[in-house]
């Protein structure tokens, strides 16, 4: 009799576990995204795309990186201002004896211009379910 109630009790609590995991996903109201990011037609080969609720509506600022033109990111929904950050490494121009010697040959320079991100013109808007993918063609042109 107590293996059958071991079995029994074991096979309930299993069952138990079973109901509360299953069917479990994040409920942190966020919306998964993707998309493309180009520049001047050419995809940004690394850097970072955010995004924030406009004007003071509720909402979680997020974002992620950009790998060979490509994100991914879960956002909230609704419309968000969005910001994207590149840089590259250039050579110095006239590295100082000092610099050279500490192999400092390279300046970090951004990439993308101030209207897509210090001063971003960008916006968004994420539904729920968002399928489409969300994409963003910058160019240098004023």
């Amino acid at each position: 009799m107590l293996k059958a109630s071991w079995k029994t009790g074991f096979a309930l609590a299993l069952a138990v576990c079973c109901v509360a995991f299953v069917g479990c996903k994040p409920s942190d109201g966020l919306v998964p995204i993707k998309g493309t990011v180009t520049l001047d037609g050419e995809p940004i080969e690394k850097g970072t795309v955010n995004f924030a609720p406009k004007g003071g509506a509720p909402g979680t600022a997020t974002g992620g990186p950009i790998v060979n033109g490509k994100y991914e990111a879960r956002v909230s929904p609704g419309k968000m201002a969005v910001t994207i950050y590149a840089q590259k490494a250039i050579p110095k121009e006239n590295p100082t004896p000092e610099e050279v010697e500490r192999g400092i040959t390279e300046d970090i320079v951004d990439i993308i211009p101030a209207k897509y991100n210090r001063a971003s013109i960008l916006e968004a808007d994420i539904v729920e379910g968002q399928k489409d993918p969300v994409d963003f063609v910058l160019t240098t042109e004023e």
